[in-house]
């Protein structure tokens, strides 16, 4: 094997090595309970509805995602149609 070869292969295994070690250590990295607050927050600010999640989880695996179990949302149409400036018909909703 020529050494340009044995060089490039080098290389190769250390950055999928590093993008190994990266995925792994990404649900130490990304607290998955304060990225489900900051949703919940956003859920609130853009729609007046309250929002909780009971679960939250990061996955790396087939990609990055975040994860939200045991949640619901509950609001008011009145809100709702104050936060969007669009007309709602809605007395209430909730979804689980």
């Amino acid at each position: 094997m020529s050494k340009t070869l044995r060089r490039l292969l080098r290389v190769v295994v250390t950055v999928v090595a590093v993008v190994v070690l990266l995925l792994s250590a990404m649900r130490l990295l990304v607290p998955a309970s304060r990225l489900a607050g900051m949703i919940a927050d956003g859920i609130e600010e853009a729609t007046g509805a309250t929002a909780a999640f009971v679960g939250a989880e990061v996955d790396v695996w087939p990609r990055l995602r975040l994860v939200l179990t045991n949640g619901a949302v509950v609001g008011t149409g009145e809100d709702l149609a104050a936060r969007t400036g669009a007309a709602v018909d809605l007395e209430s909703y909730a979804a689980r």
